[in-house]
């Protein structure tokens, strides 16, 4: 159902007169020091190409155990497993082990992943660091990289925003700045999500100090969250003066917003040379959550959002030039990828003029986890491009919510989490080498 609302006029109603004094949230930095594994050459015959846990059967669960008891500091410590006694089987003993070498190695393998303590899960971090080891090991230093989909990413997911649990990334420029507009709780006292904003470097890669700008609670809301902001040019009722808006998840206060139904999507209004002063949140469209915005080759706004009303999956809405008045509504088709409802959501499109092309990252809801990269003319029709150009590392149960740099498309931005009760999120930046759109 659409919600009956006029673009100019209801902007002008809502563009800010008021000032409202932001919480600052300083963002502390991490170091790092490495330590030395003792390592020999005979240990490293070890080539892990998947990833290990309990229950595990093979013989590289057998190489990986050599490897541990190469090491006083991992060895196992029961005697089945033991140096000499290794087995093919990935057991409790296993487990602890890697726990150790985790940790002995966590700015290397815990860090990049928000962690601060070893799972025993051996996933992509871990068996980097083994690789990296042993190639030290041999005399030579390998390429430190993961396979990201069918792109080569360097390094590793840099942690951008450590939080209690933040998502939802969303980037805007103005003038030679960056500002990583997200949403979520920031501490352990909070019980409702707001929307922030941290002031990033140029190139959006590092990020300061945070504040809120929409405070859920004072505006009459449980949960405010998924921020997606476009950029409208000002004209003569208005002055001239460019404003922002805002199009985010809602829960009314008295609602449960993990039932679907009461998401719906609202919006707020900022000028462009604020973007911290938001007008209180007016409802756009009832029984959808999620939102991304962009603009068309008309200059028009399109909004992509999930559909709870009928069957959840993502959907097209002709907002026009003003940006708030809902119209023709498409639902999104995969293409030759043959998916199912509602296997997507959280999707970040960005229409490119040059190209005459959407963009588009969508986050997979079911196995195997990640973020693909779709194309599509028309906005409605997507053709898959790269599958899986994000993928969950180490113990990552999730990662999604993705976003792009507005200016460089090999800059992707996403939550990630290792809990199963999906908090904890860290909102997380890879730089892939060439753009995912790009086959």
């Amino acid at each position: 159902m659409f919600a009956a609302v006029v673009a100019l006029t209801i902007v002008a109603v809502l563009l800010p007169s008021y000032k409202v004094k932001a919480n600052d949230i300083d963002t502390p930095g991490a170091s790092e020091v490495m330590s030395v594994f003792p390592v020999s050459q005979d240990a490293c015959q070890v080539d892990l190409d998947r990833n290990l846990t309990v229950g595990a059967e093979g013989a590289d669960v057998k190489r990986l155990q050599q490897f541990l008891n190469s090491d006083p500091d991992t060895k196992l410590m029961s005697t089945v497993g033991s140096s000499g006694n290794e087995t093919e089987h990935f057991g409790a003993a296993t487990m602890n082990a890697v726990v150790r070498f985790q940790e002995k190695y966590s700015a290397a393998i815990l860090a990049p992943v928000g962690l601060s303590s070893g799972s025993g899960y051996v996933g992509e971090y871990t068996r980097k660091h083994i690789t990296s080891l042993c190639a030290e090991t041999e005399g030579s230093v390998s390429a430190s990289s993961i396979r990201i989909g069918d792109q080569t990413s360097p390094a590793k997911q840099e942690v951008l925003i450590n939080r209690r649990n933040v998502y939802s990334p969303d980037p805007v420029v103005v003038g030679n700045k960056t500002y990583l507009y997200f949403g979520g709780w920031t501490s352990s006292s909070q019980v409702h999500d707001n929307i922030y904003r941290a002031t990033c470097n140029a190139d959006g890669k590092s990020c300061g100090s945070i504040q809120v700008v929409i405070d859920s609670a004072k505006n009459g809301f449980a949960h405010l969250n998924d921020p997606s902001i476009v950029r409208i040019a000002g004209n003569k009722d208005n002055g001239g003066r460019d404003y922002f808006i805002m199009y985010m998840t809602g829960v009314i206060a008295g609602k449960d917003g993990f039932v679907p139904t009461n998401n719906d999507i609202y919006y707020a209004t900022s000028w462009a040379d604020d973007g911290v002063n938001w007008s209180k949140p007016a409802k756009l469209l009832e029984d959808h959550w999620l939102p991304s915005a962009t603009f068309n080759g008309a200059g028009e706004v399109v909004l992509f959002a999930n559909d709870n009303g009928i069957h959840g999956n993502v959907v097209r809405i002709n907002l026009g030039k003003g940006g708030a008045a809902p119209g023709t509504k498409t639902r999104v088709t995969y293409g030759s990828s043959k998916q199912a409802d509602s296997i997507y959501s959280n999707v970040a499109v960005q229409f490119v003029p040059s190209k005459k092309m959407y963009y588009i990252l969508a986050e997979r809801m079911n196995d195997p986890k990640g973020i693909d990269a779709f194309t599509s003319s028309n906005g409605s029709s997507w053709n898959l491009i790269t599958p899986l150009v994000v993928t969950p590392v180490d113990d990552q149960v999730r990662a999604g919510t993705p976003a792009f740099h507005p200016n460089d498309h090999q800059l992707i931005y996403f939550g990630s989490t290792a809990q199963k009760d999906y908090m904890g999120h860290k909102i997380r930046v890879l730089r892939v080498t060439k753009s995912p759109f790009v086959k």
